[in-house]
């Protein structure tokens, strides 16, 4: 029975089941001939017994050959070759009554009847039979030995030794002592049979060689049996009846010698037991199997009760239904439980109305106690059933609680951005379908509680959930709304009919068949996270609220944790492939972008543009207005651009101030030249930062695919070279990429490398311009200005080679150098008897950055031997116009050391007059673009005029640079001008010619 239920379909389990069974009838059926009355009774069991050991041989060889090798390999031909000794066994020892009786030598003993062996052909014929298939079955399990493992081996081994020890022992009964000493003793071969099957039992059920049924797996939600649990209890339930048949008839037959009334009662019960056996398979229906069942227990109960009544052990017996009564509260439904009690407490009614008691007191005194004990018992059981199903619901409902939260944890672990709408509608169809929700919601808030970014629903209907708010509704009143999930955190409406006309729109948005509302709001870092909702078609208990809010709450809080995953997500892809700042797609998002519409160029044969900007100027408002103020005007700029280009056109941020753009599916150049010429005019308007205005322009260079490359890295290049030459011929400009370019980059290229190895190979030079007052008479200082003495290209002018040096990162060496041979030609000019005059030095931007300016001049005049009143260091303008605190300390430790300062090349760069005048500087130097204009253009001379102006009334001294002509002395004279530089006086010299002009010997 152990086998057959764990699968049905199984042929092991099948097979197995089947040697089982012929065992079973072998033994029982020797038994009883051993204590039949009569030697008719006794042959009639030993015919019968013959279904039992006619085919447990063949069985056994069966099983054996499907367990090791399969079902496959048995063909129809060799199972009706294992399975034909059995069946003549059968034929001649059972069924053919005329040779039956003949093979059968019946004696009593004092064990009972025994058989004694005849010598005849059937009898050699079942010997050969049971041996052969004996040495087969020992002769596979050797085969099978020396296949397996050593673990195999062992348990083979012990399979094999037990089949030996059996047939040994039974060969030594039933041969020796039979046949040869004629030993009267009952066979016993069916018990040493036991040996060898009990050792297979073991192995099979330690190791799990029977395959379990799928229904095994299954659970049932719900019930207390499932399916396949009810089936077994028919099956345990009919072997009950079946085993008090036997017994009840065994005690009958042999103690009380009652054979009629024994048979026919035994007969009843197995009647019974074979009904309930075989009911499952025969009725499908599980509502009709147990309702067949109910009626025949409950007749088989009344006629235990009828058949008992009249005999003593009813005394004794009577409670024999209480067992049933407790058993069926494994049932859901109490069908089983009422309807035994019912037929118990009947049928107790029924004896005594038929009982022959004379005296009624007695007869009640008899079954009324009887009577109370089975109504007693059934309102026990009955109350056991209800706690015990309402447990088993709640711990099902735990369970399948945690098996959701399980399973929504498991989906929040791979949710991202993409997949984030199936897996947020999945979580909430779990959650709607295990609280039996009409509907169910996730509002996604922003960090704005009246905002809204996303919305997941799920509806038995279908019918979505629209959370727009409506055009009639406030945001006054959504706040309130929104507030009040906040405050009353969860929220139960249980009649969304009850709510203020205010909120019509609000009902609106569920279904027309939703009454109630349970919502959970999630609320992180003070404002409203997430809403999750579910509306319900009924009112709900309070009790089920309480519940709701148990249900809700972790996935409410799991929801949130996913929601922030996804947020991290996002920022962390942002912060991969966008610019911070601006948001526009960095390098690392262009290129890829880049390579995706040169595939599709290529297919289409269209032209993609790459085109590299440069803001002009930039570097100078950043470093004058701070760099909280550049950024600001590169987030302008950004917005500014990108509305320019087209929408399948690409903008990033490359670093710094530069920008790119991708122009895709152009058809030639003219349609990015016209882009080009869109984003250089979007720059004309002026940006206003800090109540100041700015005018921004650009460099912009173009290289097309695919004459200029055919790969992003080499159209990147190539307009970042053409950029180059728009700022060097101009500035705000566009200019096309051409192979000439390559030519210059590369000469730039190889200048870099010589200028490295120029201060080596002490190639640089220093000219000196004299500076005179305003009357040119006599001189008071002088400029020095550096040259390279190439060895090829001869004598480069600083706009040569000095941008290339603060690009490469030498002009602090250079600016070093500079300063230490001004410094001691200087000196050198003052110990040859030359006049104590300043000398003037510029300084780059890129030197007045440095945190050591300070500490290389003081060094510098100490190696020279210089005195500091003998220096002036040259500033640009946009310098001055620097970080104000850090330039005006700096300004102010410079002097300190005595020197003088000026701002160099003053009026070309955006200058604050308010900074101006807090600056400590001597001088100022008006650029030689203004002073070449005058004569020329009134607006240059304005321009003159007002710095001279300016200058004066700040207390600063003015020197004009670049004076070449008498009409220039003139009006910067009448302008009062105090000093002045320039060709019309002095030519820049070499240190030599200038001891010539101070006559001094060299």
């Amino acid at each position: 029975m152990w086998a057959f239920s764990l699968n049905q379909k199984s042929p092991i389990n099948r097979l197995f089941s089947l040697l089982s069974l012929s065992l079973s009838i072998w033994i029982s059926s020797l038994m009883f001939a051993g204590v039949a009355p009569e030697y008719e009774i006794s042959l009639v069991w030993r015919r019968v017994a013959v279904f039992g050991w006619s085919t447990l041989y063949s069985f056994l060889l069966h099983f054996f050959l499907v367990l090791f090798w399969g079902e496959t390999i048995l063909k129809k031909k060799i199972l009706y070759a294992i399975y034909l000794p059995a069946i003549v066994c059968i034929a001649v020892f059972s069924v053919i009554g005329t040779i039956a009786n003949s093979e059968y030598q019946l004696i009593q003993t004092y064990f009972g009847w025994a058989n004694l062996q005849v010598n005849s052909f059937w009898n050699t014929f079942f010997n050969i039979y049971y041996m052969t298939y004996s040495i087969l079955v020992f002769g596979i399990l050797l085969f099978w030995k020396f296949r397996k493992n050593k673990k195999e081996e062992i348990r083979v081994l012990r399979i094999a030794l037990s089949f030996i020890a059996a047939l040994g022992l039974g060969a030594f009964l039933e041969i020796f002592l039979n046949l040869i000493i004629a030993a009267k003793i009952p066979s016993m071969a069916h018990l040493f049979i036991l040996m060898p099957l009990s050792v297979l039992f073991y192995e099979i059920k330690r190791n799990h060689v029977m395959p379990e049924s799928e229904d095994l797996k299954k659970v049932s939600t719900g019930v207390i049996l499932s399916e396949f649990e009810q089936l077994r209890f028919y099956q345990y339930l009919s072997s009950l009846f079946i085993l008090i048949s036997i017994v009840y008839m065994i005690i009958q037959t042999i103690l009380l010698q009652d054979h009629y009334s024994s048979v026919q009662f035994s007969l009843s019960l197995l009647v019974t037991g074979t009904i309930l056996l075989f009911l499952p398979r025969i009725v499908i229906n599980g509502k009709d199997r147990d309702n067949i069942m109910l009626v025949t227990v409950n007749i088989s109960i009344l006629m235990i009760m009828a058949f008992l009544s009249n005999q003593e052990i009813y005394n004794y017996a009577w409670t024999f239904p209480i067992p049933i009564i407790f058993i069926s509260i494994l049932y859901n439904k109490k069908h089983l439980l009422y309807s035994v009690a019912s037929v118990s407490v009947l049928g107790n009614i029924w004896l005594m109305i038929l009982s022959k008691e004379p005296h009624y007191r007695n007869m009640v005194l008899i079954y009324l106690p009887k009577i109370l004990f089975f109504i007693v018992s059934a309102f026990i059981a009955s109350y056991i059933h209800k706690v015990y199903l309402n447990r088993l619901n709640e711990n099902e409902s735990r369970i399948a609680y945690q098996e959701m939260i399980s399973r929504i944890s498991s989906s929040l672990v791979t949710i991202s951005h993409e997949n984030q709408k199936e897996c947020f509608e999945s979580i909430l169809e779990e959650l709607g379908l295990f609280s039996n929700a009409r509907e169910a919601f996730l509002v996604c808030c922003g960090k704005e509680n009246r905002s809204i970014q996303n919305i997941y629903n799920w509806g038995i209907g279908g019918n979505p959930i629209d959370w727009e708010l409506p055009p009639e509704v406030s945001e006054y009143k959504f706040d309130q709304f929104l507030q009040l999930m906040m405050a009353e955190n969860p929220v139960y409406i249980e009649d969304l009919n009850l709510l203020p006309s205010d909120f019509d729109w609000f009902k609106k948005m569920f279904h027309p068949s939703v009454t109630s509302l349970v919502a959970v709001s999630e609320i992180r870092e003070g404002h409203l996270y997430s809403i999750l909702g579910l509306n319900f078609s009924n009112p709900i208990h309070p009790i089920s609220i309480k519940e709701m809010r148990q249900i809700m709450g972790i996935p409410s809080n799991l929801i949130a944790d996913g929601l922030l995953k996804i947020e991290n997500e996002q920022k962390i892809s942002f912060m991969a492939y966008y610019d911070a700042l601006t948001g526009l797609p960095n390098r690392l998002f262009f290129f890829d972008q880049l390579d995706k519409a040169l595939a599709l160029a290529d297919r289409t044969e269209k032209t993609v543009a790459v085109i590299m900007m440069d803001l002009d100027s930039f570097k100078y408002i950043n470093d004058t207005m701070g760099h909280d103020a550049g950024d600001l005007l590169l987030r302008r700029v950004a917005e500014t651009l990108s509305s320019r280009i087209r929408d399948y056109d690409t903008m990033s941020r490359f670093g710094g101030d530069e920008f790119l753009f991708i122009l895709s599916q152009l058809n030639n150049q003219n349609e990015a030249a016209a882009i080009a010429e869109k984003l250089l005019q979007a720059l004309v308007e002026p940006i206003s930062l800090a109540g100041e205005k700015f005018y921004i322009t650009g460099s912009l260079g173009i290289s097309c695919f695919p004459g200029d490359g055919k790969n992003g890295e080499l159209l990147f290049k190539n307009a970042d070279t053409a950029m180059y030459v728009s700022k060097g011929e101009g500035k705000n400009r566009y200019t096309f990429f051409s192979q000439e370019m390559n030519k210059t980059a590369d000469e730039k290229m190889q200048l870099s490398n010589e200028l490295y190895r120029a201060l080596e190979r002490d190639e640089f030079v220093l000219n000196y311009q004299p500076q005179t007052d305003i009357s040119g008479t006599k001189i008071i200082g002088m400029e020095a200005l550096i040259r390279w003495n190439h060895p090829e290209k001869g004598l480069l002018p600083p706009l040569d080679f000095i941008p290339l040096a603060e690009d490469i990162g030498l002009i602090n060496d250079i600016g070093k150098w500079v300063l230490y041979k001004a410094c001691k030609d200087n000196k050198d000019l003052q110990d040859r008897g030359g006049p104590c005059i300043r000398v003037a030095v510029n300084l780059s931007v890129k030197q007045f950055s440095g945190s050591s300016l300070v500490d290389m001049v003081k060094e510098t005049l100490y190696q020279s031997e210089l005195k500091p009143e003998y220096l002036e260091l040259e500033i640009t303008e946009s310098i001055a116009m620097g970080d104000f605190t850090d330039v005006q300390q700096v300004l102010k430790n410079l002097r300190e050391l005595g020197i003088t300062l000026s701002i160099d090349d003053f009026g070309t760069e955006y200058s604050s007059l308010s900074r101006l005048r807090h600056l400590p500087v001597d001088r100022i130097k008006i650029d030689k673009q203004f002073i070449q204009g005058i004569s020329k253009s009134t607006h240059d001379e304005s321009i003159t005029s007002f710095i001279i102006a300016l200058s004066k009334s700040m207390g600063l001294k003015v020197i004009a640079e670049g004076v070449e002509s008498n009409s220039q002395i003139s009006f910067l004279t009448e302008k009062s001008c105090d000093e002045i530089q320039g060709f019309y006086f002095y030519k820049p010299m070499e240190f030599e010619k200038l001891l010539d002009v101070f006559e001094v010997k060299a």
